[in-house]
């Protein structure tokens, strides 16, 4: 059983590190579980300053604004926003839910893309 435990939790962080889209996992009380090294070039955080982190306290700060996670906690639904950074770049942000079987969120798992870097690659193509 610990075997097949660790090789679930390898296979996961490989899933979220291999992403090239930023991965950012967080529970029902706000504090953020996972989040990949595409989140240091997204908003210029360093992991380890985010990892247990409250998202109401990051978006304080404007690491991010606004917080998809928020808009999903409180509209228990999945939700998409343009998140504007001080380098000018446009990110797209979607949240999606995820429920225990009480109705109550589990985890709120946030997708993020550099629209930008997508919009430069379009215009050369």
């Amino acid at each position: 059983m610990v075997a097949k435990t660790e090789e679930l939790e390898r296979e996961l962080d490989a899933i979220i590190n291999f992403s090239s889209d930023e991965i950012l996992v967080v529970d029902g009380r706000r504090a953020i579980l996972r989040v990949n090294s595409v989140f240091e070039e997204n908003f210029g955080a360093k992991l380890s300053d985010v990892l247990d982190r409250s998202v109401d306290e990051l978006e304080k700060k404007r690491v991010f604004f606004p917080s998809v996670t928020c808009l999903v906690l409180e509209s228990k639904s999945s939700r998409t926003v343009i998140q504007s950074q001080r380098d000018e770049r446009k990110l797209l942000a979607t949240g999606t839910p995820a429920f225990y079987e009480d109705g109550s969120i589990f985890r709120v798992v946030v997708n993020t893309r550099d629209i930008t870097r997508l919009n430069n690659l379009k215009k050369q193509f």
